[in-house]
């Protein structure tokens, strides 16, 4: 009888300790050393409860990677330019892409140019210009980039003109804008201003390369006084255009602008800014309700009833407005 109680205890105390070593073991297994790559939890997009993910690939859907980079594609734009004289032949020449083949304008860009003449050039910029448009969308054309292609022609074009200009004063301020998709880049040289038109805001892009530029070096440099250089005789002569034999300054951006829809490139030459303060070449652009089209010649017309009409320069004006066809 003694045994049989023994061997009860003996046993009781087993199933007792075996117990123990089960809990034990239990709590060991439910501690994990943490994790280096611990995975954030994605937000969920609505709080209302659905199903449960079935799979781990659907909570961390798995990235989307495209072969082939998306092409940018060709702005749409509206057109409208204006140039008046009281010369016997339009000094201003503004030309614009036409009638290029689809494929070339989604590699090249949209190419639109103001050329202004300088010392009453009447041959020279119509002459650039249309020079510059054939070898843009030349299928020969060697430079890849908008920059490249500019810097190599425009050095070009300012030696040829030097070499075969009879009195050495012919040659032509340049300003060019091209649009690749909604990407702007911008080259300049000379007089011409370029502005980006955004809601009721207008914003200069472009510098004039006129003497002044060297005179505000000279008075930071300490060489010559504020009133000196603001008196000066040359302070506005142009110093840097095609044709003058060698470019000294080149307005141009390395990385693009970007254009939203409703914008505006407003082009003008020192004909139409010398006449118009900014505020009222703004408020005629934006109080007028015509057709697009003919804004530029809104402008002008403009420019002439303050001028009380034209003196001795050309009012140019180009207005390249950006959007989708319904929006414009």
């Amino acid at each position: 009888m003694d045994f049989i109680l023994i061997l009860g205890l003996i046993v009781g105390l087993g199933m007792i300790g075996f117990g123990i070593f089960s809990m034990m073991k239990n709590k060991r297994s439910d501690y994990r050393e943490p994790a280096d790559d611990i995975m954030e939890p994605q937000e969920r997009e609505s709080d209302v409860y659905e199903k449960p993910f079935e799979e781990e690939t659907d909570f961390y859907p798995t990235p989307i990677i495209k072969e082939e980079p998306e092409k940018v594609s060709v702005a749409q734009v509206q057109v409208s330019h204006s140039v008046k004289t009281n010369a016997y032949k339009v000094r201003d020449s503004v030309r614009i892409e036409h009638g290029i083949d689809e494929k070339m304008l989604e590699e090249r860009g949209y190419l639109a140019m103001l050329c202004d003449g300088v010392n009453f050039d009447e041959d020279t910029p119509s002459y650039i210009s249309k020079r510059i448009m054939d070898e843009f969308y030349s299928e020969d054309r060697e430079e890849e980039g908008v920059q490249d292609f500019f810097e190599n022609i425009i050095d070009k074009l300012d030696a040829e003109i030097v070499k075969f200009s009879n009195n050495g004063k012919a040659g032509t301020s340049l300003l060019a804008c091209v649009l690749l998709g909604k990407e702007l880049y911008i080259v300049g040289v000379g007089g011409a201003r370029l502005y980006h038109i955004h809601g009721r805001q207008m914003k200069q892009l472009t510098s004039e390369h006129r003497y002044y530029l060297e005179l505000d070096g000279k008075v930071k440099a300490g060489e010559m006084s504020e009133a000196e250089a603001r008196n000066h005789p040359r302070r506005n002569e142009l110093i840097s255009y095609i044709g003058v034999g060698g470019i000294h300054y080149l307005d141009m951006n390395d990385m693009p602008i970007m254009m939203e829809d409703g914008d505006i490139l407003f082009y003008c030459s020192d004909g139409l800014y010398n006449i118009m303060d900014d505020d009222d070449m703004l408020s005629v652009i934006k109080s007028y309700e015509g057709v697009f089209k003919n804004c530029a010649k809104e402008l002008t017309a403009a420019a002439m009833d303050t001028s009380g009409g034209i003196k001795d320069d050309d009012i140019s004006a180009l207005l390249i407005k950006i959007g989708q066809p319904e929006e414009l």
